[in-house]
């Protein structure tokens, strides 16, 4: 398998032990992101127990959606910019590391900038600076993706899955985007236009994370096992060398 030749390459970010370490912890990370996210949909049993009374409504809508931003916003940091000895998904490139920071803590950026400006203000902004504020994550998010598929650190095909999952995310919502825009949710024969993307996006919001963080765990496990038959085979090979018989040539005469 490619994941389990690739992992000891020079430049893959799960070579070093360290590296490993960094995919499990922020894997693990992404994976309580998914969890929560999942908390928030009405398929999660917080759901039902919320509706009965049973659980304040806040613990079904607010926390869970802190514990999922926090969780992926602090898993993406740790996957830019790694450990000392590897873990970076980007190999610490300038490009890769500022574009991952920058969508990963854009959404706090945004909510302090709600917080701190006043509505009259963020409504009197030019049409051409509110849509290059809101692109800044999505340029962003872009670029990050693409530059872990290129750079190449994450060993095999596994590179290219946060491309895939940004552009179905992304794509999902440019749909249903564009779709309410032009009214085809208004008839019911358009319905599907706008439901399908729709249910993308919100089965996205759990599964992505979910998947992205068990990818990561699993890179981490194949690049472990594979560090461990190296490490064997080269203590063999130093047995076998000490074990071979020195030649002792006769002195000369």
């Amino acid at each position: 398998m490619r994941v389990y030749r690739d992992a000891m390459r020079a430049d893959s970010a799960v070579r070093t032990r360290a590296g490993r370490v960094v995919f499990v912890v922020g894997g693990s990370m992404f994976v309580l992101a998914g969890c929560a996210a999942f908390a928030q949909t009405p398929a999660s049993p917080l759901f039902e127990w919320a509706q009965q009374g049973l659980i304040p409504y806040d613990l079904f809508t607010i926390v869970p959606q802190v514990v999922s931003g926090a969780m992926s916003a602090l898993a993406m940091v740790l996957f830019a910019v790694g450990a000392p000895s590897g873990g970076s998904v980007v190999a610490r490139k300038p490009l890769g590391v500022i574009t991952l920071l920058v969508f990963a803590v854009w959404p706090y950026v945004t909510q302090v900038v709600w917080a701190i400006l006043p509505y009259e203000v963020m409504a009197a902004w030019p049409p051409p600076l509110s849509i290059a504020f809101s692109l800044v994550p999505v340029v962003a998010g872009l670029i990050a993706v693409f530059e872990i598929a290129r750079i190449g650190a994450v060993p095999g095909g596994w590179r290219w899955l946060p491309a895939v999952a940004y552009l179905a995310v992304v794509g999902s919502i440019v749909v249903v985007q564009v779709a309410q825009n032009l009214g085809w949710n208004n008839g019911e024969a358009y319905a599907p236009i706008v439901m399908v993307p729709y249910a993308i996006f919100i089965f996205s919001t759990f599964i992505v994370p979910l998947v992205l963080g068990v990818a990561a765990i699993w890179i981490s496990a194949a690049a472990g096992r594979r560090a461990r038959k190296d490490a064997r085979a080269a203590a063999q090979e130093e047995v076998a060398a000490e074990a071979e018989p020195a030649q002792v040539f006769p002195p000369p005469a």
